[in-house]
């Protein structure tokens, strides 16, 4: 078997080694009404149900579902003031926040995920100072707190946790690697104070790709460019 063979067999069989979750490669979720912006968000007037999130670098439907637990509704006018922060960006996120009054817990699940996949899950439920003094919450996605925050307040190697750690308004938390449990991924807030509640502005889910699949896909790429090296020796 020529070598050309070998190396186009090892990245075909690099590509179909990665989880077919990333037939979704990217998710994105706001709470926000009058959406307007041509992007591919999945936004919600409120808290709700939806089937088939998009896709945000395809813009095409997924078989991801949405499923939400006790949230009261969208609170409106609460704009981003921060600028274009990495994937925050005031003209997508826009003016909303879902929204639990009082204390206890709140969810959103994302449902149907590869169960072989994981995900790196971002959430800001922060946009301004006044969000985050009345609404002071616990964060976890499958039960675990945060592995970090954007603004690196989480330096000590902790888990973070948004209530105890210092939740900031320019600020959002990130968790590096969440595997689905049955094929679902849930992010539940939990506010234990009376007089406060629950709050979330946005969502990012992305697909990290298997150690395994990288390897076979840098095989590939190698074998290609050293083929390209070698014949350029020759000539």
């Amino acid at each position: 078997m020529k070598y050309p063979t070998i190396i186009w067999a090892t990245l075909v069989a690099s590509l179909l080694a990665l989880p077919s979750s990333l037939k979704a490669t990217e998710l994105r979720l706001n709470y926000r009404s009058n959406f307007s912006s041509a992007a591919p968000w999945n936004h919600f007037d409120h808290a709700e149900d939806r089937a088939d999130l998009i896709d945000f670098e395809t813009g095409l439907p997924t078989d991801i579902d949405v499923t939400t637990q006790d949230w009261g509704g969208t609170m409106s006018g609460y704009l981003w003031p921060h600028g274009v922060v990495d994937w925050i960006d005031p003209v997508q996120i826009g003016f909303g926040a879902a929204v639990r009054f009082g204390p206890g817990p709140s969810s959103i699940s994302f449902n149907n995920m590869d169960v072989d996949g994981a995900w790196r899950v971002e959430v800001l439920s922060s946009m301004r100072s006044d969000i985050t003094e009345k609404f002071i919450q616990d964060i976890t996605v499958n039960g675990a707190f945060a592995d970090g925050d954007y603004q690196g307040l989480g330096v000590n190697g902790d888990d973070f946790d948004a209530k105890v750690d210092g939740q900031e308004a320019a600020n959002w938390l990130i968790w590096d690697s969440v595997a689905p449990e049955a094929g679902i991924v849930t992010i539940q807030f939990d506010s234990t104070e009376y007089g406060h509640g629950n709050v979330v502005n946005a969502l990012r889910l992305v697909t990290v790709p298997e150690p395994s699949a990288l390897i076979l896909l840098g095989t590939g790429v190698f074998g290609l460019l050293a083929r390209g090296w070698r014949r350029r020796k020759v000539t």
